[in-house]
């Protein structure tokens, strides 16, 4: 349930994992289901709501389940949050991954080392070290996948992305972060 920004950020771990024939399951707020919806690397997405207030902990409990029936072998919790972790603690997901820190120790989950100094996307790829190989993460790109609307942007603003292989980037003012 982060902020859409840090869930754009994650775009280079899914594409280490799917490389690697990893079969991903998104839960993310609805933002970010919709950014990764047409995204192919995942194989299903699940939108969850954290209440807030009297209903947080009605919805720790239901994030949970739905976690759970999936079935999972492995959960990554990419989420620095006690919420989070209290929720893929009561999944019951046999292998939870997770940042050090100490809702990782206290839910005895496995933990990652991360240099605070590394970009985000490189903190996220961090989580995946124990299930791909050095050369997945090295060839790993950020990327996110598009639709027709995408398509639609491109060729509206064509003028502003460079022909030849048409990157761009979008900035976003009213972020919250800087």
């Amino acid at each position: 349930t982060a902020f859409v920004g840090d869930l754009a950020l994650m775009g280079r771990l899914a594409d280490a994992l799917s490389s690697s024939g990893v079969k991903l399951v998104l839960f993310s707020n609805s933002a970010g289901c919709a950014l990764y919806q047409f995204d192919s690397r995942f194989d299903g997405r699940v939108v969850v709501k954290k209440e807030r207030g009297i209903g947080k902990a009605r919805s720790i409990f239901k994030i949970a389940k739905q976690i759970r029936n999936e079935n999972l072998d492995v959960l990554l919790v990419a989420h620095e949050s006690l919420t989070s972790h209290l929720i893929a603690f009561l999944s019951r997901v046999p292998r939870r991954l997770a940042f050090q820190g100490p809702f990782a120790r206290v839910f005895r989950f496995e933990a990652n080392v991360v240099p605070s100094s590394c970009h985000t996307s490189e903190k996220y790829l961090a989580l995946a070290r124990s299930l791909v190989t050095h050369d997945v993460i090295k060839n790993s790109r950020l990327s996110l996948q598009g639709d027709s609307s995408l398509k639609r942007f491109r060729s509206r603003f064509s003028e502003l992305i460079d022909g030849t292989d048409q990157r761009f980037f979008i900035c976003s003012p009213g972020s919250v972060w800087q």
